[in-house]
């Protein structure tokens, strides 16, 4: 067999080298940007809540479902009971009383939580806080997973590399 070249060996190493820290370097840039995005869906929902808290308050329902928003609004009375939702019927949903946003809510006043849905590979955020009526008004939204984005951008590159390649 054949030994490879000095200059062979030295490209190599330095080729593997070079895609090890590009792979971490990805890896860090896209953690980040993801907690950073985070942060911010959660800060646009307190928003949104303060927004919300004067018509649930005037008991303006018809203004809160008619509202053109991609985020699910729920009011949960102090018992658990769910008494209004703009994506789902209220009858067909079970008491939320024992859901961490809830309970937190309660005790905290007002709180920010995260649940991972493997089967669907993405987070919910939800924002729930305490009315001064004692009720909970929850505001939630969807965020994709790390993995499904990663996916994505490499779609996205694999594209500009043919187009480049054209």
């Amino acid at each position: 067999m054949k030994n490879k070249s000095l200059t062979f060996r030295i490209f190599i190493n330095t080729f593997l080298t070079g895609t090890l820290i590009y792979f971490i370097c990805v890896f860090l840039f896209i953690s980040n940007m993801y907690g950073y995005f985070e942060n911010q869906i959660f800060s646009e929902l307190k928003t949104e809540s303060l927004f919300l808290e004067d018509y649930v308050l005037q008991g303006d329902f018809e203004h809160l479902a008619s509202l053109q928003t991609s985020n699910r609004i729920t009011l949960i009375h102090s018992d658990g009971t769910v008494y209004f939702d703009n994506s789902v019927d209220v009858a067909t949903l079970e008491n939320h009383g024992t859901r961490q946003e809830f309970v937190d809510a309660i005790s905290k006043g007002s709180v920010t939580i995260s649940r991972f849905s493997s089967t669907m590979t993405e987070k919910t955020l939800y924002f729930a806080c305490q009315l001064s009526n004692g009720d909970v008004l929850r505001i939630s939204c969807n965020q994709h997973s790390v993995w499904v984005l990663v996916l994505g951008m490499s779609q996205i590159l694999l594209l500009i590399l043919v187009i480049a390649v054209i």
